[in-house]
């Protein structure tokens, strides 16, 4: 996956979580789970990416998906997102525009820009704006 590549070759450990383990089909590859969200605290991460596709969507029906990209925005992490993770967003009360929330980035300079937020690990000006 293009993601996977980009955020590795920038030195970012990369884990994949999933509502069950196994693999992931995505438009670009395949991609092994290696931990399920029911498992893994959000804290253990400096980042979360939420891929396009229709996982963002069936991850906002379940509570362990809405809970860790709530706790991860409540922690001020970096959020990286792109148009088809809206519902998860929405169903875990976290703002699109939120501090630390970014698009999927395309370019290298978006990129650059993706690597840096979640280089600053927290966005702490984000516990004075609107939860």
């Amino acid at each position: 996956m293009r993601t996977v590549s980009a955020l590795t070759a920038a030195g970012a450990t990369v884990k994949v979580l999933a509502a069950k383990l196994g693999t992931l089909k995505g438009q670009h590859g395949e991609v092994q789970i290696d931990h399920t969200l029911a498992t893994t605290p959000s804290v253990a991460f400096d980042a979360v990416v939420i891929p396009g596709g229709a996982s963002p969507a069936a991850l906002a029906k379940t509570v362990d998906g809405t809970a860790f990209v709530r706790e991860t925005h409540n922690h001020l992490k970096t959020i990286v997102a792109g148009k088809d993770a809206a519902p998860l967003l929405v169903a875990a009360g976290v703002k699109a525009d939120s501090i630390g929330g970014f698009r999927f980035a395309s370019s290298k300079a978006e990129w650059a820009a993706v690597i840096a937020a979640i280089a600053k690990l927290k966005h702490c000006e984000r516990s004075e704006q609107a939860v």
